[in-house]
């Protein structure tokens, strides 16, 4: 099938190798006389292959004339189309952190809190991802007596269709999202739940899958002893360096009371990372669905 308005012409160039068994020149020159010559042009035409300012391939349904050929595109155009190739034919990898900090027991809509819309949505989001996906839930809010750090694992990443005793992990990780509750005086360690769960999927990252960290928040960060924002971005800017490695940061405000504005600074730290706002309850659904199955390509920080 030939496009009727434009198509790409693909070159197939001799390239010669150096090397101590690269071939003489005498045997380049006469492997190019001999690809050029009648009988080599029409064995090659009958290929499917346009030679020169012959005719067009002898096949049915090949024009004989060459249809206008697109302009070779730039190295840049070249380079984010692979990558966008290569992530988009990977499966995803994601570890889901959700706020459970007090002030998600503030009502979102008529009946439900903001900690059960957020995790009904996760749980909707849920149900997209195909067997093969990997997917993990933490928590967080502010580190206390019983609770040593900010942030709790809640179902350790797997492949959602693998068993995790009786039940597959795709049930684990819904039993676990149903199951949530808002801790009592409590706030939100926004910046040192972020560099903790980017840092664990780079200590676990799997080449194979797209993987990304999805943080759900309505508040800012209230950790007195927490490292700041300033340093946040410093840190995501160094690791987001490290090109064998990239994670995407997605980072949803759920409420009025979300820090948009820094949650979107923070999320511009890594290439790609995007910052998504949420904070009016009904637009939530949507805005998981879109946050979760697109995949923002972007170049590498230098």
């Amino acid at each position: 099938m030939t496009p009727s308005d434009a198509t790409p012409q693909l070159d197939y160039r001799v390239v010669t190798v150096a090397g101590a068994n690269a071939p003489s020149d005498d045997s380049v020159a006469k492997l190019r006389d001999a690809l050029a010559d009648a009988q080599s042009v029409d064995a090659l035409r009958r290929a499917g292959f346009r030679i020169g300012a012959s005719e067009g391939p002898d096949l049915q349904g090949v024009p004989a004339t060459l249809p206008k050929v697109i302009a070779t595109p730039r190295a840049t155009d070249a380079d984010t189309a692979l990558r966008t190739w290569v992530t988009m034919s990977r499966q995803t990898r994601m570890l889901a952190v959700i706020d459970t900090s007090e002030s998600m027991k503030k009502s979102a809509i008529p009946g439900m809190n903001r900690l059960q819309l957020a995790s009904g949505a996760a749980l909707k989001a849920l149900e997209k991802f195909p067997p093969s996906s990997e997917i993990g839930l933490w928590t967080f809010d502010l580190a206390h007596g019983s609770q040593p750090r900010d942030w709790v694992e809640r179902v350790p990443i797997r492949r959602v269709d693998d068993k995790v005793g009786p039940v597959t992990q795709r049930q684990a990780l819904a039993r676990s999202a149903m199951s949530l509750q808002w801790q009592r005086a409590n706030g939100t360690a926004v910046h040192d739940t972020i560099w903790a769960g980017y840092q664990q999927l780079q200590r676990t990252y799997q080449p194979d899958y797209a993987n990304a960290l999805v943080l759900l928040t309505d508040g800012k960060n209230e950790d007195p002893g927490s490292m700041s924002e300033a340093q946040l971005v410093a840190n995501l800017r160094q690791v987001g360096k490290d090109s064998s490695r990239p994670v995407r940061l997605v980072l949803i405000a759920i409420s009025e009371d979300a820090d948009l504005a820094a949650l979107q600074r923070i999320a511009k730290a890594v290439p790609d990372g995007q910052a998504y706002d949420a904070r009016q309850p009904e637009n939530i659904l949507g805005i998981m669905q879109t946050a979760l199955s697109s995949r923002e390509i972007a170049a590498p920080a230098q």
